[in-house]
């Protein structure tokens, strides 16, 4: 019996069926690009060009935070911040708005994503961070 694990993270199989892929979605969209950045690949400013820069309103903000976070994680503060800036002009979404501001006054270690919650994390760049579990106190009378 194969672990849930293994099923879902056969990345050969899903790079050789992402050419014949329509991406009209932003989550999909956001999968082609993490393919890209994990391979290194150059092709993602291309892609995000084409793809993920066309779309509106709130179905930019996922593409192009995530363009963002992949531009930090390369040291192109400044490249992030134009790609905020652009898609700040699309879409008032709050997480979008709040990492704007963080890049803007130079606080990069403030930039999160977790605010997109599900969205972001079924990307597989990040972990969500475990909740503390307080346990409760009985009192005995």
């Amino acid at each position: 019996m194969r672990n849930f694990s293994d099923v879902i993270k056969r990345f050969d199989d899903v790079d050789a069926i992402m050419p014949k892929c329509l991406f009209l979605e932003p989550q999909a969209v956001c999968m082609k690009m993490v393919r890209l950045y994990k391979k290194n690949d150059p092709a993602i400013d291309k892609f995000f060009r084409k793809k993920g820069a066309t779309l509106k309103k709130d179905n930019c903000v996922l593409p192009a935070l995530l363009y963002a976070w992949i531009f930090l994680k390369q040291g192109k503060n400044d490249d992030a911040f134009t790609v905020l800036t652009n898609a700040k002009k699309k879409s008032e979404n709050p997480v979008l708005v709040a990492n704007w501001e963080a890049l803007a006054n130079g606080k990069i270690k403030q930039f999160s994503n977790a605010g997109l919650g599900e969205a972001w994390y079924a990307l597989g760049l990040e972990m969500p961070k475990m909740q503390r579990v307080q346990q409760q106190q009985y009192r005995y009378r």
